[in-house]
């Protein structure tokens, strides 16, 4: 038979033990509308040999699997929807309104070329085909400079998306030092929703597969092309460069050429590198000047 002092320190682990299981849902309910917060319970465990219960760590309660799946959808999510943005302001460079568009223009001019056709010596005909030319001339030169205006933004674009994606690249490094840092300690379960809630801003700008280490840290690479961005606390500094042989901007991973797969930055770049965004295919090398 167990002594008094056995009976008592079995009390006593009850009650921290239950103290953990209300610290910890007090900490859920706390959170509960806090951003990238995963629920988290406490573990109990028997002490043996009947020595009561105890604490064997707090959980975070998360599938990964269900977690990478989401991060493959988030990045083409992202990248569509940037897309989509694109989309609208080409369609607008290209709006054709009914009566004033390039369209109607064109019709006034090949109108205006068959009454010259019928009195070719007309000279209020002539001055009317002149100055339809004109119009059109004027509008084609308007929509060009709008399609310049574009391809700046784009490189503008793809510059803020780099710098942000280069901040979030440092977050998740630091955020890897501190989860190595407390091993052995309390289960760093809120450094780890950080951690997923940084990584997830950075999956959206440039889509990224992420694989768990023994240590707690994560690796990341650059969807469908192996190109590490983070390894524990090492990192690779991305870099957009404007290529003047081939008026492309190019991204690289340290100096790793890299063309992303998913997130916003696949939709800029490929906007940006498009021929259309140079107004080449739209209007042909003439135009230029």
């Amino acid at each position: 038979m167990g002594s008094i002092y056995d009976a008592l320190e079995v009390g006593r682990r009850a009650l921290v033990s239950q103290q953990a299981v209300l610290n910890t849902v007090g900490h859920n309910l706390a959170n509960v509308a806090t951003p990238g917060y995963t629920r988290q319970r406490a573990l109990l465990v028997p002490v043996a040999p009947r020595n009561g219960v105890e604490v064997a760590t707090i959980q975070r309660i998360t599938d990964r699997y269900l977690d990478f799946s989401v991060m493959t959808e988030s990045q083409t999510l992202s990248q569509y929807q940037a897309q989509q943005g694109l989309l609208e302001r080409l369609q607008a460079v290209f709006n054709d309104p009914a009566g004033t568009g390039l369209g109607s223009m064109l019709d006034n001019l090949f109108q205006g070329f068959q009454s010259l056709s019928v009195s070719p010596t007309d000279q209020a005909i002539r001055a009317t085909v002149k100055d339809s030319g004109d119009q059109i001339a004027s509008a084609v030169r308007g929509m060009r400079a709008r399609l310049d205006q574009l391809k700046s933004d784009l490189e503008t674009q793809t510059q803020q998306k780099v710098t942000a994606a280069n901040g979030l690249l440092t977050q998740i490094a630091d955020l890897n030092r501190q989860i190595v840092a407390s091993n052995g300690g309390p289960a760093p379960n809120d450094l780890l929703d950080k951690r997923e809630q940084v990584v997830g801003q950075l999956n959206q700008i440039i889509g990224v597969t992420a694989t768990d280490r023994s240590d707690g840290t994560v690796k990341l690479a650059v969807t469908g092309t192996g190109v590490l961005l983070v390894e524990g606390a090492f990192t690779l500094t991305l870099a957009a460069t404007l290529n003047t042989g081939t008026d492309t901007v190019d991204l690289t991973a340290g100096t790793v050429a890299v063309t992303p797969r998913g997130g916003e930055l696949a939709a800029v770049l490929t906007a940006r590198n498009s021929p259309i965004s140079s107004g080449e295919m739209a209007f042909g090398h003439s135009l230029n000047s």
